[in-house]
């Protein structure tokens, strides 16, 4: 069903009109049998009524007041709507999967159906949540992409593919040591003369004074 339009944000005027009960904000904020209508209840910018977020229904307090809005939370049809709800787990990157638990829309700034002091505890779990859940094969098949963009823009052959996988699965065995790892153009070059191909001149010439070697020169 498409977001409502005509919901009255907090602190927004509005006409109850003749209504024997007006609207009170503090309806929201009390609790009864252990719910609080401000969960998911709004008013609406409409005499005397007001919406339900979660069964998507209007509720009229004109006459009841607090009351009609404390036995609509207390309905079996709301309790197996919230049930059904909390059963079935939403995806993380829902923008409302945080907020529309506790009767809020993102797109409403001024956090209608929760209390300012409530809602602001939450906002700093919106940037984790808007990060969407990616499928392991497509996460997969943009690691790929990635390793022979690589390839391609250094010019180096594809043969080097399968190695180059291998290095990285054993460099991702220690996280934190690979944070550390720094190597820029000029300390590469000195690792590499002075470690890399010294270690292995050295192993080398240690192999070579073990083995007998049989050389044929033309």
């Amino acid at each position: 069903m498409a977001k409502r339009q005509d919901i009255v944000c907090r602190g927004d005027s509005f006409d109850d009109g003749d209504s024997v009960n007006s609207w009170r904000q503090e309806w929201c904020d009390k609790t009864a049998n252990g719910r609080r209508p401000g969960e998911f209840i709004r008013k609406l910018d409409k005499k005397g009524q007001s919406w339900c977020s979660l069964c998507e229904k209007e509720v009229s307090y004109a006459n009841r007041g607090y009351s009609a809005l404390s036995a609509h939370v207390n309905r079996t049809i709301h309790k197996e709507t919230l049930k059904l709800r909390q059963e079935n787990q939403t995806l993380r990157g829902s923008r409302s999967n945080v907020f529309r638990s506790l009767g809020n829309s993102v797109d409403n700034d001024k956090g209608y159906g929760v209390h300012p002091f409530i809602a602001i505890s939450f906002l700093d779990l919106t940037e984790e949540n808007r990060r969407v859940p990616v499928d392991d094969t497509d996460r997969a098949k943009n690691q790929e992409a990635m390793i022979l963009s690589f390839i391609a823009e250094n010019k180096l052959p594809l043969s080097i593919f399968t190695p180059f996988l291998g290095v990285a699965e054993e460099l991702t065995k220690d996280p934190e040591a690979f944070r550390r790892v720094c190597l820029d153009h000029t300390t590469a070059s000195y690792k590499m003369k002075y470690g890399s191909a010294k270690t292995i001149k050295d192993d080398l010439l240690e192999a070579l004074r073990k083995c007998k070697v049989s050389l044929n020169i033309d």
